[in-house]
């Protein structure tokens, strides 16, 4: 996540990029990505399907002050990797 806070005032967004790898650390292409987030925060502009690197990036961006914690997943496989954002 690039910034880790933002302003909650439903301009400024905080970027989340996804990668997903295969066992030997390359990208996986064309596969869905899902954010799990509470409905308080808006997800901006997204590009959810893994690109040839296996990247997925979602703008996000919040109207309240509120931490929270992000776990994206792939199908109904959750990713081990959860990040904390800040909305101030």
């Amino acid at each position: 996540a690039s910034p880790i806070q933002a302003k909650a005032d439903g301009k400024e967004m905080i970027r989340l990029t996804v990668f997903l790898l295969d066992g030997r650390g390359l990208g996986v292409a064309n596969q869905t990505v899902d954010l799990d987030l509470p409905a308080t925060v808006t997800i901006q502009n997204q590009q959810e399907i893994s690109d040839q690197n296996g990247k997925a990036i979602f703008d996000i961006s919040s109207n309240i002050a509120q931490s929270v914690n992000v776990a994206a997943k792939v199908g109904s496989s959750k990713l081990p990797q959860k990040i904390k954002i800040t909305f101030y």
